[in-house]
């Protein structure tokens, strides 16, 4: 991926390039040009030229500005060489740099897909081991509501019977309840009946034995 400022870095970089052609191309017009004319540029120091009492001679005129020309020929010419290579640094640095960037969103992005995907299959695992337990829990949920029911019917059906055994219970104890009743009155009926029989055979009893003595006495004077 290319950074904005990659463009004006490119366009800046096409000027020095050029300006230090032309000052290659002007250098070496003025070698061949002072090859020519025999003249070779000394530099200051190595060759002393002794000052004339009369002023400058041109001779010494020329080689001064063939040297001030040189000079600032050969400044030129590394001014624009350090240009230069400070523009191919910038234009590396830049290539390497935007290299580097591509490179790493490339690993982001790659990072990033991976990551994705293990979400996705996380993702997956989960839904499915929280639908089978989903359906796990709705099944035992269904069984105890069926469980549910079913103990409800027995518990209704208990407590009908149980109902039902009590009503005959009671009937059974109204029953056995007369049944005492009508005994103890049988009972006392029979007691009654016993008495009434004692009595009237006791007093049946007496009336013979009466009648028998006053039939003796009766009959004892008349045999005297």
């Amino acid at each position: 991926m290319a950074s904005p400022g990659s463009k004006p870095l490119r366009r800046d970089a096409g000027s020095p390039v050029e300006a230090g052609g032309r000052a290659a191309d002007d250098s070496g017009r003025r070698q061949e040009s002072g090859e020519l004319s025999g003249l070779v540029p000394v530099p200051e120091g190595n060759h002393p030229i002794p000052d004339s009492p009369g002023g400058s001679s041109p001779f010494e005129e020329a080689f001064e500005t063939d040297m001030r020309n040189e000079l600032q020929t050969m400044l030129e010419v590394s001014k624009d060489d350090m240009r230069k290579m400070l523009d191919e640094k910038r234009k590396r640095l830049m290539m390497d740099t935007n290299a580097s960037t591509e490179s790493d969103y490339q690993k982001i992005d790659e990072v990033w897909i991976a990551q994705n995907e293990q979400r996705k299959k996380l993702y997956r695992e989960y839904s499915q081991q929280f639908l089978t337990l989903f359906q796990e829990w709705d099944e035992n949920v269904q069984k105890v509501k069926k469980e549910e029911e079913i103990l409800a019917n027995i518990l209704q059906q208990q407590q009908e019977l149980l109902s039902h055994y009590q009503i005959v219970h009671r009937k059974r104890m109204q029953a056995l309840n007369n049944l005492r009743e009508q005994f103890l009155k049988s009972m006392e009926d029979l007691e009654k009946n016993q008495e009434r029989l004692v009595i009237g055979e006791q007093s049946a009893l007496r009336k013979e034995m009466q009648a028998g003595l006053l039939i003796r006495w009766q009959r004892g004077p008349q045999k005297e």
